[in-house]
């Protein structure tokens, strides 16, 4: 599969996860050393990860980038008090307490032994000047018995992973990632302090960096690691990134280094001079004060004296020894502080308060995560919803109506703009330079697109989730490009709002009624997909200062200066569920508070154990395609006249690939915990090969009523079941992937009546026969006037069982004409047909119905 640039390398823990020598461990709580990282063959002298990038390499040749995603861990949201620690569990300095007799567990000669080629050797857990024994480690947690986390990487094994990378021929990027041990585990961005526009803010992000500094690392290439002559409980942030920067010098380098990730809760953080209008600069550009910002802007400054110091000087042709930062997609462009602050004197607005960090010298590239939707899919058909007068999927509604925007052009500079994929393809390496005249810019559709059409897709086919077209579609649109929710809330599972009897994450407010907003001008900053007019401009900060402007730029341009340095997309991906693509920057991992699934997907019953949610491995697949051809391959990538790149797909890595091989993880769900999430999770491994989806038929046109026609008697019910009937696209290895003939959801419909009376209460034109029978409804090829005709077939019995009569009824929506049958066959057409007065008859009906889940007073 050709469609994956870089990977990001998981677990991001175990101690020894990324070596390429067998090691052996044993915790406090164990009778005996065990091997810790051979799972998959059994034994030395190959390890897991060594298999792992065997696999890799397979399935994705075109892969040219691995990060290496390596975790210390954090215990506090509270920027102020929160430690940035290593941990292991395999604690072994007499702190384990033996819960059954409530006294230390005893120390063991040695907890590791590594494989030298021929036999065991004792060996130790490194990381910053400790060690398993060492005094003061903090531990990991443990839940039912079992530890939360893995133990941060050691330090040798981190080196032998980077150096098995280079000589793969791989490019390398280190990743320091935090990973919360705190209650309810919750994300690294949640680290904060409150209030803030104070002193006690900027103390607490001073606090959570920390003061360690380049002098006291000394790197160690005997034993491949690094010593820190600090203190050795000094749990801070600053010693974590300095102390892997120096042990990427350990293992000769890295093409890219980055100072930490996602930080959005310490970057907002406002110090004491922060004001809504900001200071300026030497050079009069607007600067405000975010304390945390600052910190990472000196810590850019010290890991590259670190690389210089060791020869490894920034190369920004080649790609290498280059050092940044990757902030979350949710805030690369700003951020909005709450108007309720009374330290803000406007009333709302959005701050770039990360444009000074990416103006920096030392910062080679513009990275965040780029978790951005590609979908809004509903659980919907696209009907009118008479509730509130909207499509229930909008969508479907607006596939084929004019495209609101043309991707293609950044509306913000008009110098540079394309009309046609002609154009592009004249580019080559499938990128665009800005010299070329790529047409008349008035001929594009203005920004911001008017309600009107903000929605439009401009698709052809049958409207489907699984169109890569409708993915692409969303990139440069859709979205947080023409248009917004106020309502991002994802409430967990639940009954589906819009009555399918499916369980799934339910969203609220604007965004369950599909209620969009539009944009206004110069609000680009507002719109996270506006990458290309970011990238290309200079930036305000966007408020209501009262002026009667409303939300607009105000002030003197950032430091940022357009064009000036590549974007790179640093993680990337989507969960493996359905409708994943809805809101990508959720996982599923039951034991954290910010374990979700995406807005509106389904959950599957777990055999009676509960829920789960419903695997979508092929759509995940689909959409990777639909990133990697939009951005690389089709033309929409630019370069500016100095020869710099939009987006850099060099650095480019999908979330995520794991150095536990396939099958062995999943497979070993009692030695790694997180096993359970690989089903409907991100992870790559075992997820393929992609299978091209079938196209399900177009829909007969104007769909059947939701409700049945009324039927006079006594009582009434209704009971549907869904039917199935699919095609498969199937693979030479087993894996297949189905798609429903229609494109409709096709049901089965009983309806039991009884005390019909046609004589006196008949509601039939003309004394037609209804369709009250045992039997089935079926779409007929043929349509008046582009309604749909159905014929319906049965028989009925009256109540005391002894008349037995067939018919037959066809007609616009169960109406028109009718026929009945005696056993002789069939007898002319029925002007009207007498039944016993008391009778009870049911009738099943198979339908391209959408749904009729609210059929008279909500019966089923």
């Amino acid at each position: 599969m050709g469609f994956v640039n870089g990977v990001n390398l998981l677990p991001a823990t175990g101690e020894f996860s990324y070596a390429t020598t067998a090691r052996l461990g044993q915790r406090v709580t164990e009778a005996a050393l065990t091997g810790v990282n051979f799972y998959f063959a059994g034994g030395p002298p190959k390890t897991d990860y060594s298999y792992s990038i065997d696999q890799l390499q397979d399935a994705f040749p075109a892969c040219t980038t691995v990060a290496v995603v390596c975790a210390w861990f954090g215990n506090s949201t509270d920027a102020a008090a929160c430690q940035i620690y290593p941990a292991t569990t395999y604690v072994n300095n007499g702190s384990i307490i033996n819960p059954a007799t409530g006294l230390p567990w005893p120390t063991m000669p040695n907890a590791f032994e590594y494989w030298n080629g021929s036999s065991y050797t004792v060996d130790h857990w490194r990381c910053s000047s400790l060690d398993e024994t060492s005094a003061g480690l903090i531990p990991i947690s443990t839940t039912g018995g079992s530890f939360t986390y893995g133990g941060t990487p050691s330090d040798q094994s981190i080196v032998e992973c980077i150096s098995d990378l280079k000589a793969r021929g791989f490019r390398v990027v280190f990743y320091p990632f935090i990973l919360m041990d705190a209650p309810g585990k919750p994300w690294r961005g949640r680290i904060t302090y409150s209030p803030d526009v104070s002193l006690a803010a900027a103390s607490a992000a001073a606090a959570f960096l920390g003061s360690a500094a380049p002098s006291q690392f000394t790197r160690d290439v005997t034993n491949n690691t690094v010593s820190y002559a600090g203190s050795s409980t000094d749990f801070t942030y600053r010693r974590m990134v300095l102390h892997y920067a120096n042990l990427c010098i350990v293992a000769g380098g890295v093409d890219l280094f980055l100072i930490g990730s996602e930080f959005r809760g310490l970057e907002t953080i406002r110090g004491p001079g922060w004001t809504a209008a900001g200071t300026t600069d030497g050079g009069g550009k607007a600067i405000w004060d975010y304390p945390f910002v600052a910190g990472l802007i000196t810590l850019s400054d010290d890991v590259r004296s670190v690389f210089d110091g060791a020869g490894y000087a920034k190369d920004t042709v080649n790609l290498h020894n280059l050092i940044s930062y990757a902030a979350d997609w949710s805030d690369l462009m700003g951020w909005q502080h709450p108007a309720a602050n009374p330290a803000l004197p406007v009333a709302d607005g959005q701050w770039p308060h990360l444009d000074q960090l990416w103006a920096h010298s030392n910062i080679d590239l513009v990275c965040f995560d780029n978790y951005m939707p590609l979908s809004d899919w509903t659980t919907g058909f696209g009907e009118i919803k008479p509730s509130v007068g909207l499509s229930d999927n909008l969508d479907i509604a607006n596939w084929s109506a004019p495209a609101a925007t043309d991707t293609f052009l950044d509306y913000g500079l008009v110098a540079q703009s394309a009309l046609s994929m002609v154009d592009y393809g004249l580019a080559s390496d499938g990128v665009v330079t800005a010299a070329t005249d790529y047409g008349i810019v008035t001929a594009a559709p203005a920004w911001p697109p008017p309600p009107a059409t903000m929605s439009n897709l401009g698709l052809t086919g049958t409207p489907t989730l699984y169109s890569k077209a409708y993915l692409k579609a969303n990139i440069e649109a859709g979205e947080k490009f023409n248009w917004f929710y106020f309502d991002s809330t994802n409430l967990g599972r639940g009954n589906d709002p819009l009555g399918s009897d499916l369980q799934v994450s339910l969203p609220e407010g604007d965004r369950l009624t599909q209620l969009r907003h539009q944009f206004f001008a110069n609000q680009q900053i507002l719109g996270n997909k506006q990458i290309r007019w970011w990238w290309n401009n200079a930036h305000q900060a966007l408020y209501d200062d009262g002026d009667g402007h409303g939300d607009a730029p105000k002030g003197p341009a950032t430091e940022w200066i357009a064009q000036s340095k590549p974007i790179v997309f640093t993680e990337y991906g989507f969960p493996a569920c359905d409708r994943g693509t809805n809101q990508p920057n959720v996982f599923f991992s039951p034991g954290s508070t910010e374990s979700f699934t995406p807005f509106w997907s389904t959950w599957r019953n777990a055999d009676g154990s509960g829920f789960l949610p419903r695997p979508d491995q092929n759509l995940q697949l689909l959409a990777l395609q639909a990133i990697y051809e939009y951005w690389f391959k089709e033309g929409h990538n630019t370069v500016s006249s100095a020869g710099i790149k939009m987006i850099e797909p060099a650095f480019c890595s999908v979330w995520n690939w794991d150095a536990r091989p396939f099958p062995t993880f999943p497979k070993l769900s009692g030695v790694w915990g997180d096993a359970g999430n690989w089903a409907a999770g991100n992870w790559l491994n075992g997820k393929g090969p992609f299978l091209t989806p079938p196209v399900p038929d177009a829909p007969s046109g104007v769909q059947m009523p939701f409700n049945f026609p009324a039927l006079p008697g006594l009582s009434w019910s209704v009971h549907k079941r869904p039917s199935f009937s699919t095609r498969v696209a199937s693979h030479v290895s087993g894996r297949e992937v189905r798609s429903p003939f229609y494109a409709v959801t096709l049901y089965e419909f009983e309806l039991t009546i009884e005390g019909m009376d046609f004589e006196r209460r008949l509601p039939w034109p003309r004394g037609e026969l209804p369709a009250i029978a045992h039997g089935s409804l079926h779409p007929m090829s043929r349509p008046i006037r582009d309604i749909p005709l159905y014929r319906s077939h049965g028989q009925c019995r009256d109540r005391a069982g002894d008349r037995d009569r067939g018919w037959e009824h066809e007609g616009l929506h169960l109406r028109s004409h009718a026929r009945r049958r005696d056993g002789a066959g069939v007898v002319g057409h029925v002007n009207r047909e007498r039944l016993p007065e008391r009778r009870e008859s049911t009738v099943r009906l198979d339908s391209h119905a959408t749904e009729y889940a609210h059929v008279h007073d909500g019966a089923r």
